[in-house]
């Protein structure tokens, strides 16, 4: 019964505080669909069948495996707040809202993330995407959620810098050999 899971709290401002004795029945509530293995659905073995996917599949298992670590990590913050509130819900109620709406604004940004990841992989698998179209999509998603894939979002900048380093070289005109 959930009466026996959850304690209630009065304040001294007179509000009152339900608080779910275990965090684990508190975690359900608020991100209730995170999954707790991003690769469960992504299968890589058709896009490995194909010469880009074969090529870039390195790329999405690290996407994919960043992925799966920052779900986690949101799992971990939110039982990290969870037990902040739960030891002094009356003073921690306002921190408490803060930072689920961060949570949730995290969750929902992997959820973009993840499915981008799925188009990507989908479109991959089925050869219908050029190598160009691949490094662009792969650069957009890593530019857009770096934060979430910090390791992939420093290698395709730094594949990005090294790129434009190239093109630099080949447009210079009649530089200086000190500039080399």
């Amino acid at each position: 019964m959930d009466l026996f899971k959850r304690f209630k709290r009065k304040c001294p401002d007179g509000t009152i505080h339900w608080v779910y004795r275990n965090i684990n029945d508190a975690f359900p509530l608020i991100v209730a669909d995170v999954d707790a293995s991003v690769n469960s659905k992504v299968s890589l073995e058709d896009v490995a069948q194909t010469e880009l996917g074969a090529k870039y599949s390195t790329k999405i298992k690290g996407l994919l495996f960043e992925l799966d670590s920052a779900n986690q990590n949101i799992m971990i913050e939110f039982r990290a707040v969870y037990s902040v509130y739960q030891g002094e819900p009356c003073g921690n109620a306002k921190f408490f809202s803060a930072k689920i709406a961060e949570i949730i604004e995290d969750h929902k940004n992997l959820r973009h993330l993840k499915t981008k990841i799925e188009g990507l992989v989908s479109i991959l698998g089925a050869n219908g995407i050029s190598e160009k179209g691949f490094v662009n999509a792969y650069l957009d998603i890593t530019n857009s959620y770096g934060k979430y894939v910090p390791k992939q979002a420093t290698q395709a900048k730094v594949h990005e810098m090294a790129e434009e380093s190239l093109d630099w070289q080949k447009t210079k005109k009649g530089g200086n050999d000190e500039d080399n």
